[in-house]
């Protein structure tokens, strides 16, 4: 479900590439048309496939995609309804969605960034049918003619169909969604128990910048939950045992298939932000780290040296994770590195005193707020958890929720308890293992998501 969720993405936003850029025909009918060619073109192909490696199957097989969804369903409502917190917790998380999206449809875009440049993006792209600089005349133009459009893009889409926001709202909603998944996903996939990588996923949806931001055209949840899903496909690289080669050959396929998956999911995240090279540069050094370890234990193991090379593994990284990444995400840095000198403009790029590319600011724009410089390091987390009593220019809030809706109360019991939750699961895993390490690591998750800095208030 999320691979299928990247490729949708992926299509979405490649389409309005090619015909905002080289067409310059970007309208609701090119759109439509183009989509309903390359998914029909997709499924035919697919279908005539299956038929020929096993005739008279092509509905058997989609027989059995359908029940292995409703055999997962069924399995996530058996542990559900076998725990009466999870009961409680589903419910919660029930409701809030559905208060999330009678919020989303009832009002409009109402956002400080959301109206000062998300939005007016997509305005200029519909109104010139392309994707293009506009005019430069005043500070925010020249930012919407820098910043990465990625996930405007998805707002396009929600716009020029109807031609009304009416769906605009639900855009990082979806994400949300798609973040819960993918939290248990990679729950899972770190030996973590099928119920607990619930509660994992249902505690990233009750982080509080998440109800907040769900509803709101902001690209910071999308951002991060791109970001969980790139590590999502990435975290399955790892090393298996030589008892289980002719399992580790026949997995090589499904294994560049994920590494592929990763590369879309970290272009698009590329595209959708200007501190998107970071993240890359996070997850390219995971890659390459496996890559590394895998070397290093296959080639002490003289039975499978043969069959593990390293050059082949650099050539997959490459070709399946390097080059979607570039190609969903790196037009936005090119043409910014052709207009202005600078892939990563206004940032200035420099390392011990010499620069590398010129720029208009050398650190972010707007300094933390003040009430939070004064904080304690231990209180600054707890801070982000009440309401804000402090407005700044940079996002006119923290992460507080006390004063989002009348029954705010509801989201403050369930976050503390969350975080209760959080605390006891770290500390039986703590008592059950003994180990030290596991401890630190969870710590150092907790830190991250809960951190009061720029990219911790907004981009989790």
């Amino acid at each position: 479900m999320i691979g299928a969720s990247v490729l949708s993405l992926t299509q979405i936003i490649a389409t309005e590439l090619l015909l905002g850029l080289v067409f310059r025909k970007l309208h609701a009918l090119p759109l439509f048309s183009l989509n309903i060619f390359i998914s029909s073109t997709v499924l035919i192909f697919s279908l005539v496939k299956v038929r020929i490696l096993k005739p008279s199957s092509a509905f058997i097989h989609i027989n059995l995609i359908f029940e292995e969804l409703r055999e997962k369903i069924s399995r996530f409502a058996g542990i559900v309804k076998s725990d009466r917190i999870l009961v409680i917790i589903f419910c919660l998380f029930s409701l809030s969605l559905c208060w999330m999206i009678f919020t989303g449809y009832l009002f409009p875009s109402y956002t400080w960034d959301a109206l000062w440049y998300h939005l007016p993006i997509v305005g200029y792209i519909l109104q010139n049918g392309a994707i293009q600089e506009i005019a430069n005349n005043s500070f925010i133009e020249q930012f919407i003619n820098i910043f990465p459009k990625n996930i405007e893009l998805l707002f396009l889409w929600n716009i020029i169909f109807l031609k009304s926001d009416i769906l605009t709202d639900f855009t990082q909603m979806l994400f949300a969604l798609m973040g819960v998944l993918t939290v248990c996903s990679l729950a899972i996939k770190l030996k973590v128990s099928e119920k607990n990588a619930i509660y994992s996923g249902f505690l990233f949806f009750f982080t509080p910048i998440m109800i907040l931001q769900s509803t709101t055209n902001y690209v910071d949840i999308a951002i991060s939950v791109l970001f969980l899903v790139a590590l999502n496909f990435l975290v399955g690289d790892g090393v298996i045992p030589s008892r289980d080669i002719e399992m580790r050959i026949n997995n090589d396929r499904q294994r560049k298939l994920f590494l592929l998956f990763g590369g879309l999911s970290a272009g698009i995240l590329l595209g959708s932000k200007g501190s998107g090279p970071l993240f890359i540069v996070i997850l390219s050094a995971l890659v390459i780290m496996q890559k590394i370890r895998k070397h290093f234990v296959y080639t002490r193991n003289k039975g499978i040296s043969k069959e593990y090379k390293m050059l082949q593994s650099v050539k997959s990284y490459i070709i399946f994770f390097a080059l979607p990444t570039i190609l969903m995400g790196g037009y936005w840095y090119m043409k910014n590195w052709v207009l202005y000198n600078n892939p990563v403009y206004p940032m200035e790029i420099s390392l011990f005193g010499k620069i590398f590319f010129k720029g208009l600011y050398k650190e972010m724009i707007e300094p933390v707020p003040d009430i939070i410089t004064r904080l304690s390091f231990v209180s600054r987390p707890v801070y982000v958890w009440l309401e804000n009593v402090e407005y700044y220019l940079y996002d006119s809030r923290l992460s507080g929720i006390t004063c989002m809706t009348p029954g705010s109360v509801d989201w403050v019991l369930s976050g503390l308890f969350f975080l209760f939750r959080a605390l006891l699961f770290h500390y039986y895993m703590l008592s059950k293992t003994g180990n030290i390490i596991s401890l630190l690591w969870r710590v150092l998750f907790w830190q991250v998501f809960s951190s009061t800095h720029e990219t911790g208030r907004r981009d989790m």
